[in-house]
């Protein structure tokens, strides 16, 4: 079974909602999508920081649980397909931004937490 689902977030002024969370049979993943300075409202949806965490979460969503396969691999697989499906480009495209479990920002691309049955860091 597999379920995406929209953050209950404020709406703000953007005209998408940023956060995402995603929950399979074993995984959960929260996506927050960074809302960006970049004017990206074209096209038939806008691509901003709620845009991406949608796609992203829905790319997540097909590969979990992974059924042995480490989180990071999954993870990196689709952001990986997301980027070369839409084409996005640093520094030009949406995000979703990184933060450590302390709520500092660390270098990563995205911010994942997944969680599973009796163990956060056993392989999806």
């Amino acid at each position: 079974m597999h379920w995406i689902c929209s953050a209950a977030t404020l709406r703000g002024d953007r005209p998408t909602k940023q956060d995402q969370y995603v929950m399979v049979d074993g995984a959960a993943a929260v996506l927050d999508g960074a809302t960006s300075w970049l004017h990206t409202y074209h096209g038939p949806e806008p691509r901003d920081g709620g845009w991406y965490a949608r796609t992203l979460g829905a790319a997540l969503a097909a590969r979990l649980p992974g059924h042995g396969t480490a989180l990071n691999v999954i993870l990196d697989a689709a952001i990986a397909d997301v980027r070369d499906t839409y084409g996005l480009k640093p520094g030009e495209s949406p995000t979703a931004p990184p933060y450590s479990p302390d709520g500092t920002p660390t270098t990563s691309t995205c911010s994942c937490s997944a969680t599973a049955p009796r163990s956060s860091t056993r392989a999806l």
